[in-house]
C-alpha cells in the first residue's frame, strides 16, 4: 500500500475539509507529486493533489524558493575558490611590489590564463585578508601658501592667476590676470 495518504499520518478530516496549513499543504503536494496510484498505475494528477491540498495551482507554482537551498545565479565557476585562492597567493609573492589591489592581480591572472571575474577575485583576497592594507593618501592641498603676501612698500610683490583653456581656432591658450 506505499503511496497510500494513511501511509504519511495526515489527518484525513483536515484534508477533506481543506484546513491544512500552507506549509503541511506544501509538504503533502511535495510527497504526493511523482506517486503512483494503485488502480490507475499512472501518477496522480497534480490538479487533484493541489484540490485535496487546499492550495491553487497559482499558489503551487509562485512557491518561494528554499532559503536553505541558496544558489548563486549564473554559470558555476570553472576554478574553485580554493584554487584561486592558491593563484591570488603565488601572483602576490612573485610580484615586486608590496600591497596591491585586487584589479591588478585580477589583471595579472587573466594575463596567465586564470579565468576568474573581478568581484570574485576581490572576495577572496577581502576574505583572507589579501587586499592591500594600506590606501594611498590623496593631498588636496598641494599648493598651499604659508607665507606672507602682505608688502611694506608698494610696488613689491605682484600675483597672477593663470587659466588655460581650449579655442577651435587657436587650440589651447592661457589667460593671465
Amino acid at each position: 500500500m506505499s503511496g497510500h495518504w494513511d501511509d504519511y499520518r495526515w489527518n484525513w478530516n483536515c484534508i477533506k475539509k481543506r484546513e491544512l496549513p500552507t506549509t503541511v499543504a506544501r509538504q503533502f503536494v511535495k510527497i504526493m507529486i511523482g506517486k503512483i496510484s494503485e488502480s490507475q498505475n499512472r501518477p496522480y494528477p497534480i490538479i487533484m493533489i493541489l484540490k485535496i491540498g487546499g492550495l491553487s495551482s497559482a499558489a503551487w507554482y509562485r512557491r518561494k524558493p528554499d532559503r536553505s537551498e541558496k544558489k548563486r545565479p549564473g554559470p558555476k565557476p570553472l576554478i574553485t575558490d580554493e584554487v584561486l585562492l592558491a593563484e591570488v597567493k603565488t601572483e602576490i609573492n612573485e610580484s615586486v611590489f608590496t600591497g596591491e589591489g585586487y584589479e591588478k592581480i585580477h589583471k595579472r591572472m587573466s594575463v596567465r590564463g586564470i579565468i576568474a571575474a573581478p568581484h570574485r577575485v576581490n572576495r577572496v583576497m577581502r576574505e583572507h585578508h589579501l587586499l592591500s592594507p594600506t590606501r594611498p593618501k590623496v593631498n588636496l592641498a598641494k599648493n598651499q601658501h604659508n607665507g606672507r603676501i602682505t608688502t611694506e612698500l608698494p610696488n613689491r610683490m605682484w600675483g597672477t592667476d593663470g587659466k588655460k583653456f581650449f579655442t577651435l581656432n587657436e587650440g589651447w591658450c592661457w589667460l593671465f590676470s
